[in-house]
């Protein structure tokens, strides 16, 4: 794991490296929260792994969540809460880069956040968020598994129907896609996940240093290695 602090911020950002990560309560117990008490003062926190397990509620106030992997599974405990008034300075939500993303057991809504203040739309006395504090939902995947049909028919409404924008009409102007960056199985997806793969992920590194010199095997129990330490990965936390 490594950690770093926005000197003007102040908020935290980590990044957590592995081959297999299950991100559950076991494993990860500091991030193990309700809807009342949510992390904070976290800017951002990156997962990046071969296969990431989301098997869990990761709840925040404001923050950016990267899932960087081969294979990214959302279980039947997955959830992703953003309970904040708004987000942060430069924005939060949740970006994808993967080669496949498989939501067949997900939840109906594993997304349980608004992705603008769209009260605005039937309140008069309400505003959208201001720009430098948008939320994106970010997925480039070369591949994704869903047992909803409405992902091959109409994907920008697949994902909204993910999160609680689908609690509320559509804004004029194209303003209701704005918050969705979505590439599925098209040159974008392809490039980006190679890119990630040969420039920005570490996963192979550490599982690299992990390989026995002898040739008998790996150092780790079961198949989870996990570099934030004490991190979530063990009693510990944030």
């Amino acid at each position: 794991m490594t950690k770093s602090t926005d000197v003007s911020t102040k908020l935290d950002s980590y990044y957590i490296a592995g081959d297999i990560l299950r991100i559950n309560e076991e494993q990860f117990p500091s991030l193990a929260r309700d809807a009342n008490t949510p992390n904070t003062g976290i800017q951002s926190l990156t997962f990046d792994a071969r296969i990431i397990f989301l098997d869990m509620p990761l709840v925040f106030d404001s923050a950016k969540l990267l899932l960087m992997a081969e294979k990214v599974i959302f279980t039947n405990r997955a959830a992703i809460l953003f309970n904040a008034l708004a987000p942060q300075l430069n924005g939060d939500g949740i970006s994808i880069i993967a080669d496949d993303v498989d939501l067949t057991s997900a939840k109906t809504r594993p997304f349980q956040f608004k992705t603008d203040n769209w009260e605005f739309l039937s309140d008069g006395s309400q505003r959208p968020w201001p720009s430098d504090h948008q939320r994106k939902i970010d997925v480039s995947s070369n591949h994704i598994s869903a047992s909803d049909p409405l992902l091959k028919e109409d994907m920008f409404k697949f994902f909204r129907n993910l999160t609680l924008d689908q609690k509320y009409g559509y804004a004029p102007g194209g303003l209701s896609l704005a918050p969705y960056i979505l590439h599925v199985g098209d040159d974008v997806a392809t490039q980006r996940y190679d890119n990630s793969f040969s420039t920005v992920v570490v996963w192979p590194d550490e599982l690299s240093r992990r390989v026995d010199p002898t040739g008998a095997g790996y150092f780790w129990p079961e198949s989870i290695l996990c570099t934030s330490h004490k991190l979530g990965c063990g009693s510990s936390g944030f």
